[in-house]
């Protein structure tokens, strides 16, 4: 490997860290999903709809994960506001402003951010648009977006809610805050949370199908013809 290349990688990797750890809290322990903004006459389903709705998915979720519910999980609906607030705490929280602006600096100079753009506003932004549904593992809460139509949240759901089984057999912000100073070791362990969640949520979605991800344990076939377990 040229060191052109080990710069490109390191770069790269850099700019992917910073955006994993920056929003890891709202990500996973906040997770975003892109969505489509709901026609404008659209409105929300009643708070007891959400809420009823938000069991039901947590009830499938224990199913497919094999997790069950250790306690009862707190639920609750939330304004735009109150997400922006969050997204904004959750920042602060994770690194200071002279530690991002230091992780943004590096950013510039590898070429993967113009210069001069304001990161910080715009993940806000962007994050407080298109939130629509997280889980606080610090207050152990789940969120629920109040603009969004309930049809909009089911998946969402689907996620996070896997996020909160999880915490509650692992507890997810210890088992991620053990691994530092060893960012790699933290990074690795947030893609096996997200990616944990998002097969589970990829099960949901073919629930009634009679399909499932690929069960642990299945055996596949290596590269040189021999079998190995998942």
């Amino acid at each position: 490997m040229n060191c052109h290349w080990k710069n490109v990688c390191f770069g790269l990797r850099l700019l992917f860290l910073s955006l994993a750890l920056l929003l890891g809290g709202v990500a996973i322990r906040a997770q975003e999903a892109s969505v489509t903004p709901p026609p404008a006459d659209s409105k929300p389903a009643p708070d007891a709809d959400f809420i009823a709705a938000a069991d039901e998915v947590l009830g499938q979720m224990s199913q497919i994960t094999g997790l069950k519910l250790v306690t009862p999980l707190k639920k609750s609906l939330r304004s735009r506001e109150e997400i922006r607030a969050y997204v904004i705490k959750q920042m602060n929280e994770e690194k200071n402003a002279a530690e991002r602006y230091a992780d943004q600096r590096s950013a510039e100079a590898f070429g993967l951010l113009p210069k001069g753009f304001d990161l910080d506003s715009f993940m806000v932004n962007v994050l407080t648009e298109q939130v629509e549904g997280l889980y606080d593992p610090k207050a152990r809460e789940f969120y629920i977006a109040d603009w969004s139509p309930l049809a909009d949240q089911r998946m969402v759901m689907a996620h996070e809610l896997t996020h909160a089984l999880e915490d509650q057999h692992f507890k997810i912000e210890d088992w991620l805050k053990a691994a530092r100073p060893n960012e790699d070791a933290e990074l690795a362990r947030d893609a096996v949370l997200e990616g944990s969640a998002m097969a589970a949520m990829v099960d949901y979605l073919m629930l009634g199908t009679g399909r499932s991800q690929l069960p642990l344990g299945e055996p596949i076939e290596c590269a040189a013809g021999e079998r190995e377990t998942r």
